[in-house]
């Protein structure tokens, strides 16, 4: 039987919205849930081999792909010019030779420090967690 733990829930915020829930902790971290895990399908994939690629509004809950041999950005702009919703996330898979590195512009990007693919095949997500504000995990490098 599960056993239940107490916990001070005075310092959580907890906001909902597009199905996902996203509680705020009072030290500034954060974690998304998928509140209606049921609905979510398949993901579409997207093939890239640009090797200046910015992160648009269609983006949000695919794959993308990226087949460069050549050295590479993936760059993810401030709300003002790329309107995703808090939760909204995209995977990312480094296909090719080249290094992928994800550049931010203009939001802040909580990557440990480790923001590129790590090799070819590596897979990593980017979700949005607050306004101008994003998280990378997965198989990354410094």
């Amino acid at each position: 039987m599960p056993t239940t733990a107490e916990k001070n829930i005075n310092t959580l915020t907890i906001t909902t919205e597009d199905g996902h829930a996203v509680i705020y902790k009072s030290d500034g971290s954060a974690a998304v849930v998928d509140t209606r895990p049921w609905t979510r399908g398949r993901r579409v994939i997207k093939t890239t081999s640009s090797t200046a690629y910015t992160l648009g509004a269609s983006d949000a809950g695919k794959m993308i792909v990226h087949t460069s041999a050549s050295d590479s950005t993936l760059t993810i702009q401030a709300d003002a010019s790329l309107s995703w919703a808090v939760g909204e996330c995209v995977e990312i898979m480094r296909n090719g030779a080249g290094n992928l590195q994800v550049i931010a512009s203009g939001i802040t990007l909580k990557d440990a420090g480790k923001p590129k693919a790590n090799v070819s095949g590596s897979v990593f997500t980017l979700r949005k967690t607050a306004a101008n504000a994003w998280v990378m995990w997965g198989d990354t490098k410094a």
